[in-house]
């Protein structure tokens, strides 16, 4: 594994200063006479080309006279007053928001396809991961050190070197049965049987007070892959700004959710709506009055609560009527809530927690939840082939299970399930819809996201009326408006 910070925010004003000294020097002009004329050996001795002076003068910006450029200017002038800024008015008053005028931008790569759920499990943060739906596998994967000094580490590295062999024939069958035109079919589905130890690499922005949260939650976590991610993560991030990271014991909250197994009962269905208000509808149409009337709240309710149905239709047509699917829907959406229940691959749960503007909460992999097949793989007569592969991944995971709980999930695949329960608003639900339920999104989060679009219009069909693939949306919206 490598982390690697590639890149972090810097003053313009330190930046346009080299960069006039480079055009300078490029057209031949004396490199000591450009240094003097543009001070660089000040801004050198400084060592100011860190995010924490631009942290120290936006924090004194609702207590100083001085113009926002002025305060740039004085905390770029001297680095270690800044930090002590910093660290005085981030940990000693306890405000915590002037971290996030830091960003890194953090490169990571061989990492496993497990530890990697952790990493994107942040809210605020961004990630961009390579796929294992568009790009065809290398013969990549992470024996993890706990199971790397164990009796197991031999057979995990015959089960992930197995598994990669029956990927290669997938690609091979598959390719073979529905023609060269279904290479990138053949990845999205033959992946199924990679174990979740398979190597991914990604990158990663996010602002110093959110890095705080994922060094915590990650140097303290059951999984040494994690903690050592945590470590060299801490590491790269102190060496550019140590004003701005610091508390990092993690508290009790903050680790007691690892389970280590499923001990619940196997859901009778993938998607069950398992919260949500009565009359929806009543509550979205309550937001628009509240924003657009300026009635008070118990006002806004009453008269949405009593608008017969006609009129509500009317009134949501009438709010939606310019809306387009590259829109997001108006912030008075996000008063209707959605809680599901769902059983999903890890294939489907990798695209499912890049919706982080919700509640998800996930549970550990289970064999006994099953998996989920591809028809491909059933349709090109490999399914004995891949079960075989199942088989024995399942039999490691409960040898591994034994001593080292946190560790078997491992040798699952990315076929195998798991129980999670998510919530989100409508706005953020259409938003899902929109990209998951296209005609190119990838089939089973389609299937899954059909489902809970489903549920959700049943109790609001107003509220979700416009919530589907943006390939459907001009004629759900038609319909919508009719």
């Amino acid at each position: 594994m490598q982390v690697k910070i590639a890149g972090y925010n810097v003053d313009a004003d330190l930046l346009h200063r080299f960069k006039e000294a480079m055009k300078r020097l490029a057209l031949g002009m004396d490199a000591v006479d450009v240094a003097a004329d543009l001070n660089l050996q000040e801004a050198l001795d400084a060592d100011n080309l860190t995010p924490e002076t631009i942290s120290a003068a936006y924090a004194r910006i609702s207590r100083c006279p001085e113009s926002v450029s002025e305060l740039r200017r004085s905390a770029a002038r001297s680095v270690q007053r800044a930090r002590k800024s910093n660290r005085t008015i981030i940990f000693d008053y306890g405000h915590n928001s002037v971290a996030e005028h830091a960003v890194f931008n953090v490169d990571i790569t061989g990492i496993s396809r497990l530890a990697v759920e952790t990493v994107e499990g942040r809210r605020l943060m961004s990630y961009t991961e390579k796929s294992q739906r568009y790009m065809a596998l290398n013969r990549e994967y992470v024996v993890p050190p706990e199971i790397a000094v164990s009796p197991f580490k031999e057979r995990l590295e015959n089960l992930c070197e197995d598994a990669f062999n029956l990927y290669q024939r997938f690609l091979q069958k598959i390719e073979g049965h529905f023609g060269e035109e279904a290479k990138y079919t053949a990845r999205e589905d033959a992946r199924y049987i990679i174990p979740l130890a398979c190597a991914a690499q990604l990158g990663m922005t996010g602002n110093a007070r959110n890095i705080e949260h994922l060094l915590r939650r990650t140097l303290n976590h059951p999984l040494s892959e994690l903690r050592e991610f945590g470590r060299q993560l801490k590491e790269q991030a102190e060496k550019v700004a140590p004003s701005l990271i610091r508390h990092l014991e993690a508290e009790h909250f903050e680790t007691e959710d690892f389970p280590q197994v499923y001990t619940g009962k196997i859901p009778e269905q993938e998607v069950t709506l398992a919260n949500c208000l009565e009359d929806v509808d009543a509550y979205t149409l309550t937001g628009m009055i509240f924003a657009g009337e300026g009635l008070s709240c118990e006002e806004a309710y009453n008269k949405a609560k009593n608008m017969p149905s006609v009129e509500r239709k009317a009134y949501f047509q009438a709010r939606l009527k310019d809306l387009r699917a590259y829109h997001t829907l108006p912030r008075t959406f996000e008063t209707a809530q959605f809680g599901f229940e769902l059983l999903v691959s890890a294939t489907a749960f990798a695209q499912l927690k890049r919706h982080r503007i919700a509640q998800l909460l996930a549970l550990p992999y289970e064999p006994k939840l099953g998996v989920m097949i591809p028809q491909t793989i059933k349709d090109c007569g490999m399914e004995k082939e891949f079960n075989r592969q199942i088989a024995a991944a399942e039999k490691l995971y409960q040898i591994i299970l034994e001593k080292l709980p946190y560790q078997a999930p491992y040798a699952l695949t990315n076929a195998h399930r798991r129980v999670v329960y998510f919530q989100a608003n409508a706005r953020e639900l259409a938003h899902l819809a929109r990209l998951r339920m296209d005609k190119e999104a990838q089939w089973d989060i389609r299937r899954i996201a059909g489902m809970m679009i489903d549920a959700a219009q049943a109790k609001a069909p107003l509220t979700m009326g416009l919530a589907c693939g943006k390939d459907e949306f001009e004629g759900c919206y038609r319909k919508f408006m009719e």
